[in-house]
C-alpha cells in the first residue's frame, strides 16, 4: 500500500511539474530568440545610419562595419550592391523587400540563424535596406541553460514530493 501511494505522488508530481515546466521552457526559448532579434535589429540600425546609397555608385563605394554579423546592402531595385564574406544573396529576398515596401524593420527566423532587414532611407525616400544575418546559437545556449535549470528544479520538485 505505502509503495502505491509513492508512486501515484511521484506520478502525480511529475505530470504537475511537466505542465509546467514544458510551457515555460519554450517561453524562455521564444524570449531569449526575441532578444536576440531585438539585439540583430538595433546593431542593423546602428550600421545603417553609416550608409548613404545615394552617394554610391559601386561595389567599393559602400563601406560596411566590421563585426561578425553577415551584412549585405540592397539598392531599392533589389540589387545586392556591398556585402561582407557570405552575406545574403544577390537579390532581395523576402525580408528585404518586406523592408523595403514596408518602410521598416522586418525579421526572419530560418533555421539556424536570425536575419533582420532594414530599410535605407535618403532623405523622406527608401534608397535600399541592410540585410543582416546571425547564427542562433546564443539563443540556443541560453535555451539549454535554461532547460536544465528548470529540469534540475523539477527534479527536486518530484524528489521532495517522494520523499514528503
Amino acid at each position: 500500500m505505502r509503495r502505491r501511494l509513492v508512486l501515484a505522488i511521484a506520478i502525480v508530481a511529475a505530470a504537475a511539474v511537466a505542465l509546467f515546466a514544458l510551457p515555460l521552457a519554450a517561453a524562455l526559448q521564444r524570449s531569449y530568440r526575441q532578444q536576440e532579434l531585438l539585439r540583430l535589429q538595433r546593431d542593423t540600425v546602428a550600421a545603417a545610419r553609416s550608409i548613404d546609397l545615394s552617394r554610391s555608385s559601386g561595389l567599393d563605394q559602400v563601406e560596411l562595419p566590421a563585426g561578425a554579423d553577415r551584412l549585405a546592402v540592397y539598392d531599392g531595385a533589389g540589387r545586392r550592391v556591398a556585402q561582407t564574406p557570405s552575406a545574403g544573396p544577390p537579390r532581395a529576398d523576402a525580408v528585404v523587400a518586406d523592408a523595403v515596401r514596408t518602410r521598416r524593420p522586418t525579421a526572419r527566423t530560418p533555421a539556424g540563424s536570425l536575419v533582420v532587414a532594414v530599410p535605407l532611407l535618403t532623405g523622406e525616400r527608401v534608397s535600399g535596406a541592410i540585410r543582416a544575418q546571425r547564427a542562433d546559437g546564443v539563443v540556443t545556449r541560453r535555451a539549454h541553460r535554461a532547460w536544465l535549470a528548470v529540469a534540475a528544479a523539477a527534479a527536486i520538485v518530484i524528489a521532495l514530493a517522494i520523499l514528503a
